[in-house]
């Protein structure tokens, strides 16, 4: 049974875990950098422990001295949130190795989904509808492949970064030398697949929740169609796309799609939908998502509950289909200026306020007077909104960042407040754009 969980995350999802698991009363222990040790998931927690410097690499992503210190403070379970290590396959080989509860899905699901290529390859056996993709060096050495323009991708990637379009074999060989100089690692090559760019209409997700008993319940999809640079920014769900008859086909391919990998845990496929509504899968996220938020107050579940429910062996009894209570809509509040080509902000907040009331949530881990360092994602806070009726949920958003204070520091507040008070998002007929 799970009693102590070591949360191998900071900001607002270390937050949100933490939260559930004072709710489920389990213990709790909290890892943070040098620079985050001000941070509110510290106070929050049961314990806190330095994991290392300000450096990712040296404290977030330091495998070993995460486990080291769930193992000396008696945890019996880490849970990775997002990002970070959530999914890294060898993380939670070296979780299980040490006789920890991974909370996540099983070994053999994480290595069949670790390389988004390989995966893709699989799904072929069921006729899953894809986009034309190829690993990088396979493209490279093809003289017959003409599918530009392209994007690059990492096969292990996620949150949409360090993707990159490419339109031309000679703009390719210098996105490759660009590559090659810039990244802190040596490049390799095999890190890297190729998929055709394709004129997307609007990107839509399924939420799952499946057990080790082959139970699989599908959540009301979300909407992620707002973004900038790849980027998620303003989510809804369900979606205001009007056809319901391509949103139930999109479900029951998931569907199909988790059955046929054996997956456990909680995860999303990603999909995307072209201007002709055919739809093609992207990718599974075998993690918590930024987003979930949404889909926990439309279905009336706790996403991160759930996850250390069937990590513990537990089963999932909820029905296949969930129908949503409500419409609703989530904005990331960033760290950013967009009047400066969105370069990341940081400094001390000297003021905040945070808006409350019905049907309103608000998931975050800054206050007032905390000192937001340059290190870390720009993500502040997430900005939930929900009603009956979608137009009201929209409205209430507007009236949430008329209330938002935050003072000491640069925000996209107002950049989201121009999106969703546009004609097109709130008639519900926008087109997928990267801002």
């Amino acid at each position: 049974m799970i009693k102590k969980i070591l949360v191998a995350n900071r900001g607002e999802i270390a937050v949100r875990i933490i939260k559930t698991c004072k709710e489920l009363n389990i213990k709790t222990v909290a890892i943070y950098s040098k620079c985050d040790k001000d941070s509110y998931h510290v106070f929050l927690a049961d314990e806190a422990y330095c994991v290392g410097e300000s450096n990712p690499s040296n404290s977030y992503l330091n495998a070993d001295s995460i486990i080291q210190i769930a193992t000396n403070t008696g945890c019996n379970a880490i849970h990775p949130g997002y990002g970070f290590l959530s999914e890294d396959y060898k993380f939670a080989k070296k979780v299980i190795e040490n006789n920890l509860i991974f909370i996540g899905p099983s070994l053999d699901v994480m290595e069949k989904i670790y390389d988004k290529q390989k995966l893709k390859d699989v799904l072929k056996q069921i006729n899953v509808p894809l986009i034309e993709s190829y690993k990088l060096k396979e493209f490279i050495k093809s003289k017959d492949k003409n599918i530009y323009p392209i994007l690059i991708k990492q096969v292990n990637g996620g949150g949409g970064r360090g993707i990159k379009i490419v339109s031309s074999p000679s703009e390719l060989e210098q996105t490759i030398k660009e590559l090659n100089k810039t990244l802190k690692e040596k490049f390799d090559i095999n890190n890297y697949y190729v998929e055709k760019y394709i004129d997307v209409y609007r990107h839509i997700e399924v939420q799952v929740i499946a057990d080790k008993y082959g139970n699989i319940s599908i959540l009301p999809e979300r909407d992620c169609s707002i973004q900038r640079n790849f980027q998620k920014f303003i989510e809804e769900t369900p979606s205001s796309i009007n056809n319901k008859k391509l949103l139930d086909e999109i479900k029951q391919e998931a569907l199909k799609i988790f059955q046929f990998l054996k997956y456990d845990n909680v995860g999303t496929a990603e999909f995307l939908v072209d201007s002709n509504f055919n739809y093609y899968f992207l990718e599974i996220n075998a993690r918590i998502q930024v987003e979930h938020t949404i889909t926990e107050v439309v279905s009336d579940i706790d996403i991160v509950e759930e996850q250390i429910n069937i990590s513990d062996g537990n089963k999932n009894e909820k029905e296949t289909f969930i129908t949503p209570n409500y419409y609703a809509l989530e904005c990331r509040i960033n760290a950013e200026d967009p009047n400066n080509n969105f370069i990341s902000s940081s400094g001390k907040i000297d003021i905040l306020n945070l808006p409350s009331g019905r049907n309103i949530r608000v998931d975050s881990y800054i206050y007032q007077g905390y000192s937001l360092k340059p290190f870390y994602d720009s993500l502040l806070m997430k900005v939930i909104t929900y009603d009956k009726i979608r137009n009201r949920a929209i409205n209430k958003m507007q009236s949430c960042l008329d209330e938002i204070i935050i003072s000491g520091i640069k925000t996209n507040i107002d950049f989201n407040y121009e999106i969703i008070n546009g004609k097109d998002f709130k008639k519900g007929n926008y087109k997928f754009k990267k801002y």
